[in-house]
């Protein structure tokens, strides 16, 4: 398998996540508790994306905030709009970004990251 440019990765979580932002303010439901918590979900996303592209803000997630961004991804991928299909890349573009963020969470699953030890003795 081809490994995708980083920086494509970018380009498809933030073309999502506008996306995903149009379609909560059309239907009316930008200031609904779902549509925030979407937004806090895709801005992850596109954090995620951005770090393996080379940004260097320091940040981690949780397994489960992994989990919960794989599973967002999956489920945009399984209700995925006909549409989808139309847009070049926009499916492959989105199982990449799942694969990176998913092999991250198997891989520190089995290797987890010591706690800090100022946040450890807090």
């Amino acid at each position: 398998m081809i490994r995708p440019p980083a920086c494509h990765l970018v380009q498809i979580a933030r073309e999502e996540r506008a996306r995903r932002k149009a379609a909560w303010e059309r239907a009316g439901w930008l200031d609904s508790p779902a549509a925030r918590d979407d937004e806090i979900i895709w801005s992850n996303i596109e954090h995620f994306a951005r770090i393996l592209n080379g940004e260097h803000r320091p940040i981690s997630w949780l397994p489960e905030h992994k989990q919960i961004m794989v599973e967002n991804i999956a489920a945009t991928l399984r209700k995925a709009p006909e549409a989808f299909y139309a847009l070049p890349g926009k499916v492959r573009g989105l199982r990449d970004l799942q694969y990176a963020v998913q092999f991250t969470l198997l891989y520190t699953l089995e290797r987890p990251v010591p706690a800090h030890q100022a946040r450890a003795a807090a």
